[in-house]
């Protein structure tokens, strides 16, 4: 489904896509779409192929991570949120699973897409700052679970 107002809006917010380009901003709009994702659908399997990003415009994800056969609830993600850059960007396989707590529609970017803008110098930046953050909470909740 082509996105609407709403989902433009949602694009826009997102502190990632801050500093891109009105034509970035543009392209990015034009190639993505939305999907709904009903209560308890996977929208991301962990240790599969990074092949799309997504950014909740509304609804709520569980992010899991099986350890040692366990599966662990390790955060949710709500509304102007996001999730699937790192294995995007690094080229390697997903590291949680993503599920809809209930349902949800979300903007869905393919990944080369993503990958093509983010590593443009000008926006790489933007996406190191992320990945740090992320890097430091996951290292984090790894304590945790020790």
């Amino acid at each position: 489904m082509m996105l609407d107002d709403e989902d433009v809006v949602a694009v826009c917010r997102i502190g990632l896509f801050q500093n891109l380009s009105p034509k970035d901003i543009m392209f990015l709009v034009r190639v993505s779409h939305t999907v709904m994702a009903e209560e308890g659908a996977t929208v991301i399997s962990q240790n599969s192929v990074g092949d799309f990003f997504y950014i909740i415009v509304e609804g709520l994800l569980r992010i899991r991570i099986n350890v040692d056969g366990k599966s662990i609830v390790v955060a949710y993600l709500t509304r102007g949120q996001y999730v699937g850059e790192k294995a995007i960007m690094d080229g390697s396989r997903r590291g949680a699973t993503v599920e809809a707590a209930r349902e949800s529609r979300l903007v869905r970017v393919p990944g080369f897409t993503f990958r093509r803008i983010m590593s443009r110098p000008e926006n790489r930046g933007a996406f190191e700052r992320v990945n740090q953050m992320r890097l430091k909470s996951n290292a984090r909740l790894g304590a945790k679970a020790s």
